[in-house]
């Protein structure tokens, strides 16, 4: 039995990342589609909507769960002021996720203690999974 739309749609998805006169991004569900913003803090400079196939929501779906994304600590922080902040939530029926973090990313390990200043393969495979029912031009982060 396939499962409805209204089951492999999240409830609720954001997800932002950015910092103070620096690049930022941004993607929110808004309906059934995707609202992504890109620009450079405090301007937009760009607003692009998506609309995901149902084998994309599914594909998300797996990638969350295989980049374990649902035992993340819910916050990641660092002693460092500048720099980048970002913050993800997902609400499915059966599962969801509010996370932060400030100049700090969740280890390879997928290990709670200890801070990670710098992109992670965690990390960028939850970023991958964004571009997945985005675009590749999407979230241009190094």
């Amino acid at each position: 039995m396939q499962k409805s739309s209204s089951n492999i749609v999240p409830k609720k998805l954001i997800f932002e990342i950015g910092g103070y006169d620096s690049s930022s991004y941004s993607l929110e569900l808004k309906g059934d589609r995707l609202k992504y913003n890109d620009g450079y803090v405090p301007v937009i400079r760009d607003e692009n909507f998506f609309k995901p196939s149902d084998k994309e929501w599914i594909q998300l779906r797996k990638d969350l769960d295989k980049v374990g994304v649902w035992n993340w600590s819910r916050q990641y922080e660092s002693d460092v002021l500048d720099g980048t902040q970002w913050s993800f939530e997902v609400s499915y029926e059966d599962n969801s996720i509010k996370i932060y973090g400030n100049n700090a990313y969740p280890d390879p390990e997928n290990v709670s203690e200890g801070v990670v200043l710098e992109f992670t393969e965690p990390f960028m495979d939850l970023i991958n999974a964004l571009k997945n029912i985005t675009s590749d031009e999407c979230f241009n982060i190094s």
